[in-house]
C-alpha cells in the first residue's frame, strides 16, 4: 500500500476496533471466539434498547399503529387502488430489501 493509499484511512481509527480477530489471524480460531463471545452481548443489548425504545414509543405516542398488523386494512388498500396498490406494495418491498 502507497503513502497515499494509506492517508485515506487516516480519519478512521475506530475501524481498528471493529474488525473481528479473526480477520487479523484467521488460523487462530481460538483467538477469533473471544470477539464473538464479547461481541455477541452487545448486540443483543442493542437490539433490545432499540426494541424496549420502539415499544415505549408506540404505546406512549401512538397505539394505533398496532392496527397496522390487521389484514382488513391490506385487503382495503388492494381492493381501492387495484393494480397500482400492487405495484406500489412490489416497490415498497423492493426498496426495504435494497433491490432497487
Amino acid at each position: 500500500m502507497t503513502e497515499e493509499e494509506s492517508e485515506k484511512f487516516n480519519g478512521l481509527p475506530g475501524v481498528i476496533f471493529v474488525l473481528p480477530d479473526s480477520y487479523i489471524d484467521p488460523q487462530n480460531k481460538e483467538y477469533g471466539d473471544g470477539v464473538a463471545f464479547l461481541f455477541a452481548p452487545i448486540v443483543l443489548i442493542w437490539l433490545f434498547s432499540f426494541f424496549s425504545i420502539g415499544l415505549y414509543n408506540t404505546i406512549h405516542w401512538n397505539p394505533k399503529v398496532v392496527y397496522a398488523f390487521s389484514p382488513h386494512y391490506i385487503v382495503k388498500f388492494f381492493k381501492e387502488t387495484g393494480k397500482d396498490g400492487w405495484i406500489s406494495h412490489g416497490g415498497i418491498l423492493l426498496s426495504i430489501t435494497g433491490f432497487c
